[in-house]
Formats: structure tokens, sequence, C-alpha cells
């Protein structure tokens, strides 16, 4: 996954130590959401969970709101890139293409189910407009698989699909729970994708 400049940090990390560091301030910060919510989401809680100092949190970001918008990049752009590698490597079975796709986008959030509700919640986030640049580029991979298994579709018919996928998707990411059996889950979304794109 290529880095974005982050233009909501205060200092960007270029030694390895200060990359681990911004990564864990992220990766801690999405922990406390998922688990906590908005309000308990503050930047000693934050850093308390990450290991790291107060300060040594406010040298890469400027509070908050910051941190929220380096993990809505980290769990959206995370999160269409395990599909976009699944597929690509899951050869041209539909079969094994689907069950990829449900274990990688399943699987990408599993670390810290519930974020994306929490992360939708925050008053300010840029999230539903990154939202939709990922459901956008989510679009076009489920394009290529609907293209290639349903060719008799005619353009709208192709496109409604890949819309309906994508959708679906959505509720199922927003809704997942850290009780929830991952590999039982992407087997019935699987089934699922793989029953209606054969039967539409």
């Amino acid at each position: 996954m290529t880095e974005k400049p982050a233009s909501y940090a205060r200092r960007s990390p270029t030694q390895g130590r200060a990359k681990a560091t911004v990564t864990a301030i992220r990766q801690a910060a999405a922990q406390v959401l998922a688990r906590e919510g908005y309000e308990r989401a503050t930047t000693n809680r934050i850093a308390v969970v990450a290991g790291v100092s107060i300060g040594t949190l406010y040298q890469y970001f400027d509070g908050r709101e910051a941190i929220f918008e380096a993990v809505v990049d980290e769990v959206l752009d995370g999160l269409v890139e395990a599909c976009r590698t699944a597929l690509a490597s899951s050869g041209d079975d539909l079969q094994a293409q689907t069950g990829a796709l449900a274990r990688a986008g399943l699987g990408a959030l599993a670390r810290h189910p519930g974020v994306l509700r929490q992360l939708d919640a925050i008053p300010g986030s840029s999230f539903r407009a990154k939202l939709v640049d990922a459901k956008a580029r989510g679009h076009q991979l489920l394009a290529g698989l609907v293209a290639a298994h349903r060719p008799d579709l005619d353009a709208d018919g192709k496109a409604v699909t890949s819309r309906v996928l994508i959708d679906v998707a959505e509720g199922l990411v927003f809704n997942l729970r850290a009780d929830d059996d991952l590999d039982r889950l992407s087997a019935e979304v699987a089934r699922l994708v793989l029953a209606y794109l054969r039967h539409r």
C-alpha cells in the first residue's frame, strides 16, 4: 500500500523507530475507539494504550482528531488493499475469488470490530467522504469480477450488481462484532455472493 503524506500530522516520521511509534498510536486509537467509544478515546488514553508518553504523541499529532483522520485512512485503505490483493492472488475461479474476498474484507477489520461505526460518529470527521472514495475503488474491483463472470449482463446490469455487492459488504463490515466467528461468517458471505453472481 502506498503511504500517503500525513497532512493531518504535525510531523511525518522518516526513521523506522518513529514510523513504528506512529503506527502504534494509530492502532491504539483504533483499539480504544472500537472498544470504548469516542468520548473515552482521549489523547491520554491513546498514549497509554500505545505505550508512549503524551509528549511523544504530540510530536506527531496535533490532537485526537488528527489521529482519528490517520486511522480513517489506514482502515479504509487497508480494507481496499486487502480485497485487491485477495482478488489478484485467487486465480480465475469464481468460488475461490468470492471466498478470498470475504475472508480478506472481514479479516482486515477483525482486529478492531466496530471501529467503522465509531469513526463515522466523530463530529467533523472526513470519514463519510473517504468512505465514498473507498467504495468507488471497491466498485472498480468488483466491476472486473462481475464482467468476467457475467458477460451476459448489459452495462447497467453489471453496474447494479457491483453496487449491490458493495452495499452488502458495507453493512457487513459496519456491523462486525468482537464475538463473530470470522471463518463461519466469511463462508456465509462467500455463499451469498456466489449464489447472487451465478443466479442473478
